[in-house]
């Protein structure tokens, strides 16, 4: 009984720290996907995310556009910039592979830009 009783109090202990509480960490997709670049500008005239990411070559429309806007979603949010509260301009370019991704012809297979001057990203497929 007693085991019980430090049981329940450690298990009462962590909740209240907040251990195994994975609602306060921003939730980003879970289609599989990899971060291979990511820059960040920091300007009197701008706050910028720019990400380039890895996806699986066969992913489905619907998952690439729902990728995009979990990343944009995650990238909108973040704070620090010294001019800004959140980031002025959000770029992702996703893709197929990472001969692609580095060969710098723009070879991607989803882009999502959002700049100030828009209300909503906007979601390019090719």
């Amino acid at each position: 009984m007693r085991r019980t009783g430090i049981i329940f109090l450690c298990m009462v202990g962590a909740l209240m720290l907040g251990y195994g509480n994975t609602s306060a960490e921003p939730v980003i997709s879970n289609i599989p996907h990899t971060v291979l670049k990511e820059d960040v500008y920091d300007g009197a005239g701008k706050a910028q995310i720019i990400q380039n990411l890895l996806v699986n070559p066969n992913i489905s429309e619907t998952d690439l556009r729902d990728l995009l806007n979990s990343r944009f979603n995650e990238a909108s949010q973040r704070s620090g910039f010294e001019f800004f509260t959140h980031p002025t301009v959000v770029v992702i370019y996703a893709y197929p592979s990472r001969e692609l991704a580095n060969s710098g012809k723009s070879q991607w297979v989803g882009m999502l830009i959002k700049y100030p001057t828009n209300s909503a990203p906007k979601i390019t497929i090719s």
